[in-house]
């Protein structure tokens, strides 16, 4: 039986630096993105085959070269969004007849280009390429993705470079805050907070601030006390509810606590779906909308306990007062 794909992947460091010009790639990771850019044989790869026949010739090739490519495939993505077509690695593959070479990151792009379903697409990952739908790398799930990593006086660009190689998410940084980016930060995430949160913890230490915008993490200059009208529109897309909580109890310098039952409620149903590494059948799920994930925007004059209430009352919860403090629950007017 075929259990897995092992095969050498190349992580692709999507930390940026910006200016106020535009963005240019910084140079992180740059053995493994050459990786990727390696060129490899395509004569074998003349006639049509499969995804698993595709991948295992690309493990091949990097064997004999004696470098390491590691491809994993979601399959339970695939099978949870199209539980009745067939496996994805039976998935029919067809080149170009006179392409003699080509770049190992082009040659995966074409071939999931050709998977039925249309949906497939890849993560760069630390230590491997992940092979999942696009519904599943949408950037803000990646952001809910939980962290599992040490800092130990590590440089803050440092440490986004880890954070962004193990979740493939897409971290920028304000060339303007070059000088406060290298400074060392210590954290201890053992996977039960989510890369936002992260991002935002780091950049706290340095007096740096961490924002989300189109679903891309941004690290900037804390916004000067004279400018604070300028942050008062708060726009949640897709948003898992405690995160959207978390920035509006940071936006507002307001507590907002959440009953343990939410807590626990969310981790069950954001909890990441596992890998199968084998080619066998998965449970279809149910496509039903998350009841987590909340979208809104307020602006102008918002209080911390209106938004509090509309982004609760969205998941089905409610709020109660417990004197300054917001406590989330689901048993709204209970809590003395």
């Amino acid at each position: 039986m075929f259990c897995f794909m092992r095969l050498v992947a190349a992580v692709v460091v999507m930390v940026l630096v910006t200016d106020a010009v535009g963005a240019q790639e910084k140079k992180l990771g740059s053995a493994t993105i050459q990786l990727l850019q390696e060129k490899i044989d395509m004569k074998d790869l003349q006639q049509p085959t499969t995804l698993k026949e595709f991948l295992v010739n690309l493990m091949g090739q990097f064997e004999e070269k004696k470098k390491e490519l590691v491809v994993l495939v979601d399959q339970n993505a695939f099978k949870e969004e199209n539980p009745d077509v067939p496996d994805i690695y039976d998935s029919q593959i067809k080149f170009p007849a006179h392409l003699k070479t080509l770049p190992a990151a082009t040659a995966l792009r074409i071939a999931l280009s050709q998977i039925p379903t249309n949906n497939a697409t890849y993560l760069a990952r630390q230590g491997y390429i992940d092979i999942t739908t696009i519904q599943r790398s949408q950037p803000g799930r990646l952001l809910q993705e939980t962290i599992a990593t040490t800092f130990r006086n590590t440089p803050l660009d440092e440490a986004l470079e880890t954070l962004s190689e193990q979740t493939g998410a897409t971290i920028v940084i304000d060339q303007r805050v070059k000088d406060q980016i290298r400074m060392p930060v210590s954290a201890a995430f053992r996977n039960t907070i989510t890369l936002e949160t992260a991002v935002r913890r780091l950049a706290e230490m340095v007096e740096l601030a961490a924002v989300v915008e189109d679903d891309i993490l941004w690290i900037r200059n804390k916004p000067a006390k004279e400018k604070a009208a300028d942050t008062s529109r708060l726009e949640f897309k897709n948003r898992r509810l405690d995160s959207a909580l978390a920035e509006l109890a940071e936006r507002t310098k307001t507590t907002i606590v959440l009953d343990p039952l939410l807590v626990q409620a969310i981790r069950d149903t954001m909890q990441p779906f596992g890998r199968r590494f084998v080619a066998e059948e998965a449970a279809p799920r149910s496509n039903a909308p998350n009841p987590f994930l909340v979208t809104a925007t307020f602006q102008g004059k918002y209080s911390a306990e209106h938004a509090a209430r509309v982004l609760a009352h969205m998941a089905g919860y409610g709020v109660n007062m417990v004197g300054d403090v917001i406590y989330v629950t689901p048993n709204a007017g209970l809590v003395p």
